[in-house]
């Protein structure tokens, strides 16, 4: 029989201290990284995706124009959206700044200008749009009146056929002259 109480412990290797890695890097909050290095966008980047951005470009885009330093690769759209979130924000914000105060210099300024294409950009990008109504309106701003003139009374009915009788004789004796029809 086996005597439990003796039983000895079995002998398990000594543990290995872990090893820091000497190429540790520190991320922009303060952590060590040990694994794969981090996007570091540059601001060459940070102005090209704020230009696709007002531009009307899709991130899906963007992403696949966006190349990683490190990795040679691709930025995927959750790196796109955390490393250039305020670019994605206010892309199109300031390029709408630009052009209308690039118009207001236009249009205090005499000389040759680029009018056209800025009224275009605004009018597409910026959502301007040139506003062209005519309110009709009736006494003291109220909707207009109208009334029906389906019903005439006897004696207006007798003034309209009277009149259209005299106008049917006038034509056949001849007192009414026709104009040139494109047939004669």
């Amino acid at each position: 029989m086996l005597n439990l109480k003796h039983r000895e412990k079995p002998k398990l290797p000594p543990l290995k201290p872990k090893l820091l890695r000497l190429s540790s890097k520190r991320r922009p909050d303060g952590r060590i990284n040990n694994g794969r290095p981090f996007f570091e966008p540059t601001d060459e980047q940070r102005a090209y995706v704020e230009a696709l951005t007002a531009f009307g470009i899709p991130q899906e885009h963007i992403c696949e124009m966006v190349i990683n330093n490190i990795t040679g690769k691709p930025i995927t759209k959750p790196t796109l959206e955390k490393y250039f979130a305020s670019e994605i924000k206010l892309g199109l914000s300031k390029m709408i700044s630009e052009l209308a105060n690039h118009l207001y210099t236009l249009g205090t300024t005499p000389g040759p200008s680029q009018f056209a294409a800025i009224q275009f950009a605004l009018r597409t990008r910026g959502r301007w749009r040139d506003i062209n109504n005519i309110e009709l309106t009736g006494k003291d701003g109220g909707p207009i009146e109208t009334a029906d003139k389906t019903e005439y009374s006897d004696e207006e009915r007798a003034i309209r056929i009277a009149s259209i009788l005299a106008a049917a004789r006038a034509r056949g004796a001849g007192q009414i002259t026709r104009t040139k029809s494109r047939r004669d």
